[in-house]
């Protein structure tokens, strides 16, 4: 005997019978129609899509719910992204509405009340298992830290309905500053494309978000992955749509391994045909739309010096780097890539200056805002861009 429990916390037994599971009669007729009906819901919202793609939205007025906006957003983001695909991104958001919605989210009363009451909110996805890390040298007095992970601390899952729900309402309450992610990457990893009869090849250029060949399984995990990365996208563009326009562009930091066709021999990349998220028409779509930069670097870059040809780059942790990048503003961005002498100088210091303070021990977001504040006194007004970060494996 086993047990499953729904998400009011209700316990239902679970029979084993020769490796199957089995549960009451009722119950199994219960859930059938709750498939179901889901399942002619997400139809109704597919056509519902596709009519107002076609013809616009003029007949709905004001009764278009949140969530089709928010799909018809998503599609003129993204045109190309398949409808059935973007309606497993958009949760149901009346749940949203439940007095007793706390009861089914992974952080406790007094983390959910720091978030409502920050002035500003830094939302890190897919952050891996060392929340305190984040949280101890981002947060301060007016700025709320949240990692989302199953392995985190405080273990929670952006693929759930609820959780996602709830994170959706943080993007919109407009006091979201910055987005940072690294999305899984193991159904794109390049070793998939080796032929060395490991781990099997599960998306092609012709299908980024999936073989037709693909066993359930295989499936079920390039689905789930695809969401997790276009959910991440789908809250930058929430983040975009209510920000006021007087207040900076929202930050946005994406970690994902390089495109192998990039740093991999010719003969290398014709041969295996490498697939790469960065290469997708979604991805291109939306950067597009929000003048997304990409960056690349070798895991490890510590240092940038001024060098003969213009800068060397020598070794930093990874986490260093992420740390400086969610306290840098595009602008700021915008100087490093324009090759702003007296700009990377500063940070060469601001490096040293971390590096000593940790070896001492001493509080580093203490460190972190008096850096900051050296940097903001010497920056030019310029525009503003979006900044992605990818790493080179």
């Amino acid at each position: 005997m086993c047990h499953l429990y729904t998400k009011a916390g209700e316990k239902i037994d679970v029979e084993l019978h020769n490796g199957c599971p089995y549960v009451a009669h009722e119950f199994g007729a219960k859930l059938l129609t709750v498939l179901e009906q889901h399942q002619i819901q997400q139809e109704l919202k597919k056509m519902t899509l596709k009519s107002i793609l076609t013809r616009g939205a003029a007949g709905l007025g004001d009764k278009m719910s949140i969530e089709m906006a928010m799909l018809v957003k998503l599609k003129e983001v993204m045109p190309t992204l398949p409808e059935d695909l973007a309606l497993k991104l958009v949760p149901d958001l009346s749940m949203l509405t439940d007095p007793n919605i706390g009861l089914n989210l992974p952080w406790n009363r007094r983390k959910r009340k720091r978030l409502m009451m920050a002035r500003n909110v830094i939302i890190h996805m897919y952050s891996g298992p060392d929340a305190s890390y984040w949280e101890r040298r981002l947060s301060n007095e007016h700025t709320e830290v949240l990692c989302v992970d199953l392995e985190a601390s405080t273990p929670s899952n952006a693929l759930d309905e609820t959780t996602f729900a709830f994170l959706l309402s943080l993007c919109a309450s407009k006091r979201v500053k910055a987005l940072l992610g690294g999305p899984p990457c193991r159904t794109t990893s390049a070793l998939r494309f080796q032929k060395d009869d490991g781990p099997p090849i599960l998306r092609t250029e012709d299908h980024p978000y999936g073989l037709p060949s693909l066993t359930p399984q295989q499936a079920e995990l390039v689905t789930n992955d695809s969401i997790l990365w276009l959910r991440l996208m789908l809250m930058y563009i929430l983040c975009e749509e209510v920000r006021p326009k007087e207040q900076a562009q929202t930050a946005f930091l994406c970690e994902q391994p390089q495109d192998p066709a990039e740093y991999r021999k010719k003969e290398d990349v014709d041969e295996h045909q490498y697939f790469s998220m960065w290469r997708t028409q979604e991805w291109k779509s939306f950067q597009e739309a929000y003048n997304a930069k990409l960056i690349s670097f070798d895991q490890g870059l510590q240092l940038l010096k001024q060098s003969a040809d213009g800068f060397a780059v020598k070794r930093l942790h990874v986490k260093d780097l992420k740390i400086l990048l969610a306290l840098f503003t595009p602008m700021m961005m915008s100087d490093l890539l324009n090759n702003n002498l007296e700009m990377v100088n500063h940070l060469n210091n601001m490096l040293n200056e971390i590096n000593n303070k940790r070896a001492m021990k001493l509080n580093m977001n203490k460190v972190f805002l008096q850096v900051l504040h050296k940097m903001n006194l010497i920056l030019s007004k310029k525009n503003r861009f979006l900044t992605l970060w990818k790493m080179k494996t």
